[in-house]
């Protein structure tokens, strides 16, 4: 009996730590628990209990000393003033692509009948063949077929593009190169592109392989490229 009471006397007397419930809420919120340590004992004399450091006021851990269970600062984290700034400058970017600010505002017109727009349009046929055997691309104009604006069409052999040399050099409006029945019915299909003075067209069969423009699949007697273009003339 009497070793039993010294024993309770010796765990209820510590300076450092001592039995008792877990912390209540209000105790947790007033920083009074240091929860970081909690750890569970057993003796003969009792059950299983939690034990947990409680700080009284004047503590040392109250004054600077803070326990080695503290949550260590996060690297890398951002400091005020920079995630501030952070948030402002997204807020901005985010409203000028609404207003459209982005790209281009300074190449926008509203349409009028006096704006400077130069219209080219051809009809460039694959019948021809050069000397040595290649297809040939020509301007074909005739009684049927006007060609405005070209002033030349040639297979550039190290790209098998066609190109088409333009009058006008001017800012590109819009442009359409589209392939006639013919070369649809050969499954080929070509694009365009630039238009800054030089057009390049750009063929390529069902499976995506490119179709050189002096190459034997696109010779047809009348296989045809329709060429379409709208530009800002520059020099009005």
């Amino acid at each position: 009996m009497f070793e039993s009471a010294a024993m309770d006397h010796k765990r209820t007397t510590n300076t450092t730590d001592f039995y008792r419930t877990p912390p209540t809420a209000s105790e947790i919120a007033a920083g009074q628990v240091d929860y970081g340590r909690p750890s569970a004992t057993t003796d003969d004399h009792g059950p299983v209990v939690r034990r947990f450091r409680v700080r009284a006021p004047g503590d040392p851990l109250d004054q600077g000393k803070r326990g080695k269970h503290r949550a260590p600062k996060r690297r890398g984290a951002i400091n005020g003033p920079l995630s501030a700034a952070l948030a402002v400058a997204a807020i901005v970017a985010t409203v000028w692509l609404m207003a459209g600010v982005a790209d281009g505002d300074d190449f926008m017109e509203s349409p009028s009948a006096s704006n400077p727009i130069a219209a080219t349009g051809c009809v460039i046929r694959y019948d021809t063949k050069e000397s040595w055997g290649n297809t040939k691309p020509r301007i074909h104009a005739n009684s049927t077929h006007t060609c405005v604006g070209v002033k030349r069409v040639y297979a550039d052999y190290s790209t098998g593009y066609t190109v088409v040399e333009l009058e006008t050099a001017g800012p590109v409006v819009s442009l359409v190169v589209d392939e006639d029945e013919t070369l649809v019915k050969k499954g080929i299909s070509c694009g365009g592109s630039g238009g800054m003075g030089t057009v390049k067209i750009a063929c390529y069969d069902r499976d995506g392989n490119q179709v050189k423009a002096h190459s034997s699949a696109m010779y047809h007697p009348l296989a045809n490229i329709w060429l379409g273009l709208n530009a800002w003339d520059t020099s009005a």
